[in-house]
């Protein structure tokens, strides 16, 4: 039986994908026994590196015949995988680099740069592979360098433990150290407190520099004495070293209170039950006050004005209903009296006689019109802007 190994390399970081269905195979097709011809071998390669990557096979038949293929693979889809199927070569050499075209490729690292060697690999006859094998090479990401000086991470780690003190497999240099001791959080006794001697002197874990305990206000209104860095990990308030609760005057919380009648204000619960209000709960708020209705306001000498109704009796109007206008309120004139105009249109109310007489000390076409009129006017006034026919 003819033998079919998949041998699979992973190399720095080169990735490529690709898909065999459908591809034109320069030496003759698979059987329907789905078995290579006995003198092939079929080359697949899949591109995972994250980048486009260039491919490059040679085929070496003979020392003189050598049968070479570039592909460029995508970094994702149909288009990041290709299958070659080749006479069998007693050498196949391979090499795979960020391709120049690769969008996401950067000058941040040597390892990200357009031309950096995801993957180089020589395979030999009858060592790497047989005839009629299918042979899979996997082309990986580039390696990482998280802190950007061009040695991968694995290289910095693997030449210094202390590189890597919680053995996570990321440099020390990329991780968080809060309070900058140069200890990482993970590895540091105190890691909101600088303490770079780390001097733990009962051993108990936690250094000399966060053994002080103080008060620590949490969000509740309730108070635990604990050192100040698990006061910070429970978001409270730490109040100094040897504080205690007794005197810590913590802050409660506050709520929503309704009160007797339709009366709600932001109280703590205490203050809302010594006022025998009915507290909602810790962080809740009042419902907003809804807008004061507000509505056209006529007066006894025939002027307009919105207001609320309140303010209307007060004012002795005539509250003409919630979102009336004076433009449509038709508010009653008093007896006697009309809409003295001049010509440009500005009138005055007042009566006939009077409108008489303003005619005779003026040279301005003025006219008189006893008839009701529709006031539009800003405010409580004798004088307005009037729309009449006349």
């Amino acid at each position: 039986m003819r033998r079919s190994a998949r041998i699979s390399f992973v190399f720095m970081s080169v990735v490529l994908l690709g898909t065999f269905g459908g591809m034109t195979c320069p030496f003759g097709e698979i059987d329907g026994s789905g078995l290579l011809p006995p003198n092939s071998v079929l080359l697949v390669i899949k591109n995972t590196s994250g980048y486009q990557a260039q491919a490059k096979s040679a085929f070496y038949i003979t020392e003189r015949d050598i049968r070479r293929t570039t592909r460029l693979l995508e970094i994702a889809g149909a288009g990041s995988e290709v299958a070659l199927l080749r006479t069998t070569a007693q050498r196949i050499e391979f090499v795979a680099t960020i391709a120049d075209s690769s969008t996401n490729a950067s000058n941040d690292t040597p390892f990200t740069r357009p031309g950096f060697r995801l993957l180089v690999r020589v395979l030999k006859l009858g060592e790497d592979y047989a005839s009629g094998d299918e042979i899979e090479i996997i082309i990986p990401p580039p390696p990482e360098d998280c802190d950007a000086d061009g040695v991968d991470d694995a290289t910095q780690i693997g030449s210094a433990a202390t590189e890597d003190c919680d053995d996570n497999g990321i440099l020390d240099a990329c991780e968080t150290d809060t309070d900058s001791d140069g200890i990482i959080d993970p590895c540091d006794n105190c890691p909101d407190v600088e303490n770079l001697d780390q001097t733990d002197s009962d051993d108990d874990g936690i250094g000399d520099a966060c053994s002080a305990v103080g008060a620590c206000c949490l969000a509740d209104g309730t108070c635990e004495e604990k050192p100040s860095y698990l006061c910070s990990q429970s978001e409270g308030t730490y109040k100094g070293d040897a504080t205690t609760c007794a005197d810590a005057n913590c802050p409660q919380p506050m709520g929503a209170c309704q009160l007797p009648g339709p009366v709600c204000e932001q109280r703590t619960e205490e203050d809302c039950l010594t006022s025998s209000g009915t507290y909602q709960g810790d962080g809740t708020s009042c419902p907003a006050e809804p807008p004061v209705k507000t509505g056209a306001c006529c007066f006894s000498d025939g002027a307009c004005v919105v207001k609320t109704s309140a303010d209307c009796v007060a004012a002795e109007g005539i509250y003409r209903g919630d979102d009336t206008t004076c433009a449509t309120a038709s508010c009653t004139q008093p007896a006697g009296t009309g809409a003295c105009c001049r010509g440009n249109g500005q009138c005055t109310i007042t009566t006939e006689a009077d409108c008489n007489s303003l005619r005779r000390n003026t040279s301005a076409t003025i006219r008189f019109a006893p008839s009701r009129i529709v006031l539009s006017q800003p405010a409580h006034a004798a004088t307005a802007r009037v729309s009449a026919k006349l």
